[in-house]
């Protein structure tokens, strides 16, 4: 009796040993990698006994278990091609701050075809800066430099006072 009850105790223990076992030989995703877990998109910074760390576009973390990734299925969205291009936008305050979002989205649309997936455009304020963080993903590396510089100038031709920093 005393050992079932160690047995079922400790079940989750083992079962949480095993999966972790299965996910690193299957390597499916590394740290570094872009993922999609039941719908939670983000980098993973960690990768621990008991699961994984996350780091979501709007810099949350979020823990999931072993358990949880068995479960699900695991979407890695990094290819040995794309790239994900993040970049800080800051503007002054003396446009407003939605005004400003919105333009900056307006750019982006522009481009929208050579993205893989649907631009992040988020917005913060800092100190009497309007701050707008520009996410994209792109598919083609060797396009990456051409339309991310199209985008850049195009938000500084509408912010001159604009300063742009890479993520």
């Amino acid at each position: 009796m005393l050992g079932l009850a160690i047995v079922i105790s400790f079940a989750d223990v083992l079962r949480n040993w095993g999966i972790q076992f299965l996910l690193r030989g299957t390597k499916s995703f590394k740290i570094g990698d872009w993922i999609e877990v039941d719908g939670i998109f983000g980098r993973v910074i960690s990768i621990e006994d008991n699961g994984i760390f996350l780091e979501t576009a709007r810099r949350e973390r979020i823990f999931i278990s072993n358990i949880r990734l068995i479960n699900s299925i695991i979407i890695n969205r990094t290819t040995p091609i794309g790239y994900m291009y993040r970049v800080r936008i800051y503007i002054p305050q003396t446009v407003k701050p939605l005004e400003a979002l919105e333009r900056v989205k307006e750019i982006v649309s522009k481009i929208k075809g050579e993205l893989s997936s649907e631009p992040t455009v988020l917005l913060g304020l800092e100190k009497n800066m309007t701050v707008v963080d520009l996410t994209m993903e792109f598919l083609n590396v060797y396009k990456l430099e051409v339309f991310s510089e199209k985008v850049l100038e195009e938000v500084l031709r509408e912010f001159p006072e604009a300063v742009i920093k890479r993520i």
